[in-house]
């Protein structure tokens, strides 16, 4: 052989090799980077993409493959996310998605994924039916990394039982919202379950301002807490009367709570004894806390929220199920070693699927009495 064409075929084979040793694997990115909830979905993605980032700073999935992140904007609204969703598995033919951020969203794009046999994962949604299909069998491609609505009234039921030793308890709850009712429910259950029991319950609208008629009534009941399944405007409202009233028992909630605005509101001396489950404390001592804010900062030179959490543990879970199919695997082999997670490190401690691909993974309370909320306790089911 001529010594130019053996130059050649050597030239070629080693770009070939280079190719081979840098080559990409695209995951999709579908989220509400503009419109109403754009903070969610920019905030959620720029933790999926830290998550990413960090799988290429140790040499890529298979110590050989860059993963490269390919958005999608599907504008907030559940019909721009079919397209969007459209164009990544279709056009951009990803391997796996990450998103939508909220549950409608989700909701609208996952005949598609499942259509495809393409998987994805949830970071945000809670609504109860997102891993599911309409017959109520588990759609095997949909996956989440965020604790489902109902969770979280069982997780504070616990708290109240077994931390507070508040086994009589009322239910104040947002009857407009679906939402409160199944937080209510899952709290009676469990408290039940317990040993506790529900000793009164009354209702309010969303948008309601006066509650101290209900207030009055619950005060009568004698309860040792209440709980207030619903959303900041309101419960902060509830919180500032039912102080006015001479209620002093602890008040319990859930994340619809989280807002500065509800201690703007009830005012801080209202707070002592008020505390909600979320899924996120900066102040979380956990090492795996502290590595990923770190991260964070320096990745974004900002401080990481929930959304932010939510998304890059989104991002170890895929990467770590795509890490295990293997090289080269197909997106059903991604979605298998999706399902069987069991113990995986996250940031805030370990996520583990259930059968319905679910996480179970711990739940935060937070304590609102300095005014400010502060980690006091981590509730495993």
């Amino acid at each position: 052989m001529k010594s130019w064409k053996k130059c050649a075929m050597m030239a070629a084979m080693a770009v070939m090799m280079a190719s081979s040793a840098y080559a990409d694997v695209k995951v999709g990115a579908c989220f509400e980077y503009t419109g109403g909830v754009a903070m969610y979905g920019n905030h959620i993605s720029q933790g999926f993409e830290l998550a990413a980032k960090e799988v290429n700073a140790k040499g890529g999935l298979w110590g050989s493959e860059k993963v490269v992140v390919v958005k999608a904007d599907n504008k907030s609204e559940p019909g721009e996310s079919g397209n969007a969703m459209t164009k990544l598995v279709f056009q951009e033919k990803v391997v796996a998605v990450c998103g939508p951020a909220t549950t409608g969203c989700v909701m609208a794009t996952a005949p598609i994924t499942f259509g495809a046999k393409v998987p994805q994962i949830a970071p945000s949604a809670t609504g109860e039916g997102v891993t599911l299909q309409k017959n109520g069998k588990v759609n095997p491609y949909m996956f989440r990394a965020c604790f489902i609505d109902p969770f979280q009234g069982s997780v504070m039921a616990k708290f109240a039982a077994e931390n507070k030793k508040t086994l009589k308890c009322a239910v104040y709850m947002d009857k407009s919202s679906d939402y409160a009712k199944g937080l209510a429910a899952n709290f009676e259950k469990t408290l039940k379950e317990l040993g506790g029991n529900v000793v009164a319950n009354e209702a309010y609208l969303a948008k309601d301002v006066d509650f101290k008629a209900a207030l009055t009534r619950l005060k009568a009941a004698n309860p040792e807490a209440i709980y207030v399944p619903g959303y900041y405007e309101e419960v902060s409202k509830i919180i500032k009367q039912a102080r006015e009233l001479g209620i002093t028992v602890p008040m319990y909630g859930c994340d619809g709570w989280e807002s500065p605005v509800l201690a703007e509101i009830a005012g801080k001396a209202a707070l002592k004894d008020c505390y909600y489950v979320s899924a996120f404390s900066a102040d979380d001592p956990d090492p795996s806390i502290k590595a990923f804010m770190k991260a964070y900062k320096a990745f974004k030179g900002e401080n990481a929220d929930v959304f932010v959490q939510q998304g890059y543990n989104a991002g170890k879970v895929l990467f770590a199920a795509m890490e295990k199919a293997g090289k080269g695997a197909n997106s059903q082999a991604i979605a298998n070693a999706m399902a069987a997670t069991k113990g995986l490190p996250i940031a805030g401690g370990t996520l583990t699927y259930d059968a319905k691909h679910n996480p179970v993974m711990p739940g935060l309370i937070l304590d609102l009495s300095s005014g400010v909320a502060k980690l006091v306790a981590k509730v495993n089911m």
